[in-house]
């Protein structure tokens, strides 16, 4: 088991015909006053190379590997180093196709956006791997009028994803959103780009247990969509998730992230049944009955329940639970994209230092690092 204390982290849509290994692999940087920090020339290829397909080779290991940091630059190398360097799920970014109209071709949008490709995306995923930090300052400089002070102040990651996915960076109305979710509590749809995890204890007791727990990332996601009243209508492509925290407090001491989550019980694309009779198709979630049991799956070994029934099985039920809480469950789509998703990298913050873990194609399940941040 590997332990992460983790702010920030992608799914991907998992391919069932590759077989790959867990595995982490930390940011490698050189230091700051290192003659590199020139930035490379600009590349004249405006397409992103294949990402690096989670092989870890020598090119990864050593001196002048990774991202050169700079004046707090560790939240935003962390992040490109996170989405660009093993995984090519969010490669649309930096797709110059992407603006559709002409003269976005000499606005700011598609400076930075052809910046972001060749002076950071294609360096990194060359032959040497390696990124000066005089590549990022030049995008930082361009982003320093739509996120004010990012030259030398330490923004949180959420920060700079904002930017990246909006108008003023890719051009046109923006970014597509990632997420499409349904609430059924307030009864609108929902379109994300990063999905906040919400945790609401019951009471104080409830809450210092949480304070010693270390929960499954898969359970307290689970939680969240029942809290909220949420489904998904539609299956991501990739899935941006971001963990609960009360300001710099964190809310677990840890958190236990498997190599693959499931979102079937979470998605509307996916026929429900019923949690009694396991054959009428559920119609109903009890957020009452799913929420009571919450705290007994704290542990990293433990599986959250969503309970959800068919009309009459929930009658039965809840004869004497009539104050129960419940969500009616909309009819679904089907979906083009599949119910699993594979850990492709995680965010997190050692003390005030960003770092990031990205997955590799590993051989030996020993090489999964277990190690705490």
């Amino acid at each position: 088991m590997s332990f992460i204390v983790s702010r920030n982290f992608l799914f991907s849509l998992a391919d069932t015909d590759n077989d790959f290994g867990p595995g982490f692999v930390v940011v490698a940087k050189s230091e700051s006053g290192d003659e590199s920090f020139e930035p490379t020339t600009l590349s004249r290829d405006n397409t992103p190379r294949a990402a690096r397909q989670y092989a870890v080779q020598q090119v990864h290991i050593g001196k002048k590997k990774g991202i050169q940091g700079h004046h707090n630059s560790c939240y935003m190398d962390s992040l490109f180093y996170s989405l660009f360097l093993f995984s090519d799920a969010l490669d649309s970014i930096c797709k110059i196709d992407l603006c559709k109209n002409v003269d976005i071709r000499n606005s700011s949008a598609f400076e930075m956006q052809n910046n972001l490709l060749t002076l950071i995306v294609n360096p990194l995923r060359g032959e040497n791997c390696f990124m000066p930090a005089g590549n990022v300052m030049r995008l930082r400089k361009q982003l320093e009028t739509f996120l004010p002070g990012v030259l030398k102040e330490e923004k949180d990651a959420e920060e700079l994803l904002a930017v990246l996915f909006s108008k003023n960076f890719v051009g046109g109305d923006g970014h597509p959103p990632l997420l499409h979710l349904r609430n059924v509590m307030l009864e609108e749809d929902q379109d994300l780009f990063v999905y906040q995890v919400f945790v609401e204890p019951e009471n104080e007791e409830a809450y210092a247990k949480m304070q010693k727990s270390i929960p499954c990332v898969r359970n307290i996601l689970a939680q969240s969509f029942v809290l909220q009243g949420q489904f998904f209508r539609q299956n991501p492509t990739c899935f941006l998730i971001q963990l609960p925290r009360f300001g710099k407090e964190k809310v677990f001491p840890g958190i236990f992230l498997p190599t693959e989550i499931d979102i079937s019980n979470i998605s509307l694309s996916s026929p429900q049944k019923c949690s009694i009779c396991s054959v009428a198709a559920a119609k109903l979630r009890c957020k009452s009955c799913s929420l009571s049991r919450s705290e007994r799956v704290m542990g990293a070994r433990k599986n959250f329940s969503i309970f959800q029934y068919c009309e009459q099985c929930f009658d039965v039920i809840h004869k004497s639970k009539k104050n129960h809480v419940k969500d009616e469950i909309p009819t679904g789509e089907q979906s083009l994209n599949g119910f699993k998703y594979i850990l492709d990298s995680v965010i997190c913050i050692k003390t005030s230092h960003y770092v990031s873990f990205a997955r590799t194609k590993l051989n030996s399940p020993e090489a999964f690092p277990r190690m705490k941040c």
